[in-house]
């Protein structure tokens, strides 16, 4: 199993955090408000970096589909610039 295959399946387990959707399709990563940003998970695969080292950065993401994104970033104010997108897969 790859580590794209790794972290997109990771997407699955985890689910929106809004509404429990698991197609990983729809689902992303993304940062919040008083969060040090994490590098783009894509980024960091394309260099090689450790398994373990993507994984931390991707812990401090949040699971968000795109239909909930929309509505939490219509309601809430992630951050002023908006949301800080980690990575799309």
């Amino acid at each position: 199993m790859s580590i794209v295959d790794i972290v997109n399946s990771y997407k699955g387990i985890e689910g929106c955090y809004r509404c429990g959707e698991k197609d990983t399709n729809i689902l992303e990563y993304y940062t919040l408000k008083n969060t040090k940003r994490a590098p783009h998970i894509y980024t960091m695969i394309a260099e090689e970096v450790e398994l373990r080292v993507i994984m931390h950065e991707v812990s401090k993401c949040i699971v968000m589909c795109n239909r909930c994104f929309e509505k939490y970033y219509g309601k809430y104010e992630i951050d002023s610039s908006g949301p800080q997108l980690c990575y799309i897969f």
